[in-house]
């Protein structure tokens, strides 16, 4: 019985290794001065603002759609021709200053009714070793037919 029992614990180990071998890739590829510390979204509404009612989110994406932050912000009117204070993104997987160039900000606006909204927006991407990724897109607009848009990280940097 003795011997019996140590070959069903040897066999769980050799099953779990194997799993385990098998799994999700993890943040391990990535070197720790190249990960994502932080995110932040900066928007600049040009001549048609953001309703207050409205909703607006955003994602940061790794190839493959693989969410890599995200963030949201309700209750908050953008003025025509305001900046608003940066919204901070969760990091919610990983993301190193490798995936970067094919890297995408996915924006989406929940409008409350109508609402066409048109603006600038600013990525940075801080990273471990305390550097910094800038991007900027000019003239994006979202609306009640036209709510969502994928931006390239690639082309955007400045």
């Amino acid at each position: 019985m003795r011997r019996l029992t140590l070959s069903g614990i040897l066999s769980l180990f050799v099953f779990a290794a194997a799993c385990a071998s098998h799994s999700t890739p993890s943040t391990a590829s990535t070197a720790p001065e190249k990960r994502l510390a932080s995110a932040t979204v900066t928007f600049s509404s040009l001549q048609d603002g953001k309703d207050a009612k409205s909703a607006v989110s955003v994602q940061l994406l790794r190839t493959g759609n693989e969410l890599a932050a995200d963030g949201t912000t309700t209750g908050t009117e953008f003025k025509d021709n305001t900046t608003a204070a940066p919204l901070a993104l969760s990091i919610k997987g990983p993301f190193g200053r490798d995936d970067a160039p094919a890297g995408q900000l996915r924006l989406r606006l929940t409008p409350d009714g109508d609402d066409t909204w048109t603006f600038d927006v600013q990525l940075a991407l801080h990273y471990a070793d305390e550097t910094q990724q800038n991007y900027r897109w000019q003239s994006v607009r979202l609306d009640e037919k036209a709510p969502e848009r994928t931006l390239v990280l690639a082309g955007a940097q400045q």
